[in-house]
């Protein structure tokens, strides 16, 4: 004989309009409903936050940095719309990156063109080699040197790192604050 398990008394949960749903402000709660105040955000106000941004440790970033970040956000306001239902008007974004370019306040990083040869790279590690055999000891630069050229990390992050970002038994290092987390 087969038993069978009770059906709950509503197979399928009802769904919630979005005016019933407890999670959802209402104008009674006195809370403004922010996709009002996002309709509201012009090219201006884009361009005023930008060079308020801040920097790491309280060092400004520089126009590349700010520019990288207004890239990241103009790709934030072009899918506002179609996943969050945020009528973000994208066309203030790009207005605001032109007027910002124009202004100095992003700009394109460098193109660095030259690297250094291995004859420079050899004078370098032997130049600080002999310098680490004399008195005041100083900082191992030969091996910082080594380091980032075989992690390819920015001087920032390699001086950022710390004993406890080491994982010795990973054999591996946690570098914070990456400036492209990605690659």
């Amino acid at each position: 004989m087969r038993k069978t398990c009770p059906k709950p008394s509503s197979a399928t949960p009802k769904k919630r309009s979005k005016k019933s749903d407890p999670r959802r402000p209402s104008p009674e709660d006195g809370l403004p409903d922010r996709r009002h105040a996002l309709l509201r955000i012009r090219s201006k106000n884009i361009i005023a936050f930008l060079p308020s941004l801040p920097g790491h440790q309280s060092l400004p970033w520089q126009p590349q940095t700010i520019g990288n970040y207004a890239n990241h956000l103009a790709s934030t306001f072009a899918i506002a719309r179609p996943m969050w239902d945020f009528r973000l008007d994208d066309g203030e974004m790009g207005d605001a990156i032109t007027v910002a370019r124009r202004m100095g306040i992003i700009s394109r990083s460098a193109q660095r063109h030259r690297r250094p040869t291995l004859e420079e790279l050899d004078r370098l590690l032997t130049h600080f080699i002999d310098r680490r055999r004399r008195p005041p000891q100083a900082m191992p630069m030969h091996k910082v040197i080594v380091f980032a050229l075989f992690s390819t990390r920015r001087q920032a992050e390699i001086t950022r790192l710390t004993w406890d970002d080491f994982q010795k038994q990973h054999k591996r290092i946690l570098v914070r604050d990456m400036k492209h987390p990605g690659e």
